[in-house]
């Protein structure tokens, strides 16, 4: 034990760290990431080592410039060696550990480069197959084929780092507002938009079912793993209620499936919703302030945080995103009953007649038509909403909100519960769901409050802040019909 702690105390004062990446290296030299030092010229003069990936190689006739990054921001460090040295047989795409000294650069574009003294090739990549070649921009169509190599491209890792900031900003904000973060199920027996657009769940193996005894207990197969048909979960939002009925104000974050059938860049099979649920809503206006300061803190927190990625994605989506975003932040939300937004859409090339669901384009002309501005669109007939959307005063609509965003359309869907047991059972029994949802009727029968929430689609957000053309390209590994690649 003494000599143990004599050998500890050695290291520390030798400023050696244990790590799986200390056999590749003997020397004493700080470990950082490549945007330790491209943003922050502290270690200029220090020598330091870094691990990433090819991103070009520049050969003259006495230095070889080879770019270095490792996923931790968008620039990249660029290492500075002779003709000769093993920096030379760098190729694109290789993956290598660099080691030397940091000095000023005098390019005006980078503030610093690092000059070498060490260079381990650990992975080799014959840069004529590698899919992905310098100064050449490749189609987000093409690139989608080699969704395992993305990340190595700008555009992926991006995307990748502003959706890793949001899930945090989104997070942040629920927690500081006293939400119970809740995991909901992925597994359920509950439809809760009612569109039958579910994946069902079953054992691959029939083996499996016929392991099982049936419910009459001879032996036998059973129909149903779980007794009854299982589907993966189209939303959180059941489930929700029912721990808000004890804990006062809950939300989740995680996937959710839908079976789509369009092939459209608007869709995806599985993708992520945020959604909440609270008590003491005295009405829909409730619901909306909390959506609406959500929104507008998490993409103006991420506008700060992530300047340098959207400056980049938003200049390859279109010069004039940027400003889209922040108009959309500078402007307040519009707020139209569906009956106003009938009336506007009376001038859409495709007009709408009272009771008809909004389209994508009506959504997005209702956008226009507000300047720009975020619009919520409230009292819906109560036909196109789910049963569990309380029925206002004379039963003709809902107190329903969707929130309307350019680029995505509908963002985000809520509204008041129906908390009235007599309503609430009347819905259920016209939607031939009463008695598969006897436990939600119980939520109102035991000791129910007046409560409401909403959904938001992560993917659209991310697609609004990004402004990424198609959905896909939001989210690592996309699946939409006929495409489950890795």
């Amino acid at each position: 034990m003494m000599f143990f702690q004599k050998t500890l105390k050695k290291c520390f004062q030798s400023q050696l760290r244990f790590s799986p990446l200390a056999r590749y290296s003997s020397h004493a030299e700080a470990r950082l990431r490549v945007k330790d030092v491209v943003h922050d010229e502290s270690h200029v003069g220090q020598r330091v080592s870094l691990l990433g990936w090819v991103k070009s190689v520049r050969k003259q006739k006495e230095l070889v410039f080879v770019d270095v990054n490792d996923g931790s921001c968008l620039k990249n460090l660029q290492i500075v060696s002779g003709v000769g040295a093993a920096a030379e047989s760098c190729t694109l795409g290789s993956s290598v550990r660099v080691s030397g000294t940091l000095r000023k650069s005098s390019h005006p574009q980078q503030k610093v480069e690092l000059f070498l003294e060490k260079c381990e090739i650990f992975g080799n990549c014959d840069s004529f197959e590698y899919p992905f070649k310098t100064k050449t921009r490749h189609s987000d169509d093409y690139v989608r084929q080699f969704l395992h190599l993305r990340a190595r491209t700008n555009t992926g890792a991006c995307v990748l780092r502003v959706r890793n900031a949001v899930s945090m900003l989104v997070h942040q904000y629920f927690q500081e507002k006293d939400f119970l973060f809740v995991h909901t199920p992925l597994l359920t027996t509950n439809d809760c938009e009612g569109a039958g657009e579910t994946f069902t769940v079953a054992p691959s193996s029939q083996a499996t079912l016929e392991q099982l005894k049936s419910d009459d207990g001879t032996r036998g197969a059973p129909k149903h793993y779980f007794k009854q048909p299982a589907h993966l979960t189209v939303s959180g939002q059941l489930h929700l209620e029912c721990a808000v009925s004890g804990m006062s104000r809950v939300y989740n974050f995680g996937p959710v499936f839908r079976a789509e059938k369009s092939i459209s860049r608007h869709h995806l099979a599985e993708f992520y919703m945020v959604e909440a649920e609270l008590i003491d809503t005295n009405s829909l206006d409730d619901v909306i302030r909390l959506v609406d300061d959500l929104v507008r803190s998490v993409i103006s927190a991420a506008m700060d945080r992530c300047s340098e990625d959207l400056a980049f994605l938003h200049k390859q989506a279109s010069p004039s995103h940027d400003g889209v975003v922040r108009g959309l932040l500078q402007r307040p939300s519009v707020r139209l009953s569906y009956q106003e937004a009938c009336d506007v859409l009376q001038k859409h090339p495709h007009p709408v007649k009272y009771g008809d669901d909004l389209k994508k384009d009506h959504e997005k002309f209702l956008v226009q038509h507000c300047g720009g501005a975020a619009v919520f669109v409230t009292d819906f007939p109560v036909h196109l909403k789910p049963f569990y959307m309380r029925t206002n005063e004379g039963g003709r609509t809902a107190a329903a909100v969707d929130l309307l965003f350019p680029l995505v359309g509908e963002l985000v869907g809520g509204s008041l519960r129906e908390e009235r047991l007599q309503v609430l059972q009347e819905r259920l029994t016209a939607a031939g769901l009463v008695d598969s949802l006897q436990w939600y009727l119980q939520l109102r029968k035991f000791g129910t409050l007046p409560h409401g929430g909403f959904g938001l689609g992560f993917d659209r957000l991310i697609q609004f802040v990004t402004g990424m053309a198609t959905i896909r390209d939001t989210i690592p590994f996309p699946r939409y019909v006929y495409s489950c690649s890795l």
